[in-house]
């Protein structure tokens, strides 16, 4: 099972989807070079903005 992030919208980077801090935190912000290397290249996925606002919608 591969391990869940979202795409932020403010600084460009991932993070859980738990996570609900201040993008600045370095330990809580990933680029997907530092995904890759924590997860290997295939042991992580993430929702886009896009997919994030099109989940959004079709919950209302």
């Amino acid at each position: 099972m591969k391990i869940q992030y979202v795409e932020c919208g403010c600084c460009g980077h991932f993070h859980l989807p738990e996570f609900f801090g201040d993008c600045r935190d370095n330990a809580n912000r990933f680029n997907h070079m530092q995904l890759d290397e924590k997860h290997g290249s295939k042991g992580w996925d993430y929702l886009s903005e896009e997919d994030q606002l099109q989940a959004e919608e079709s919950d209302q």
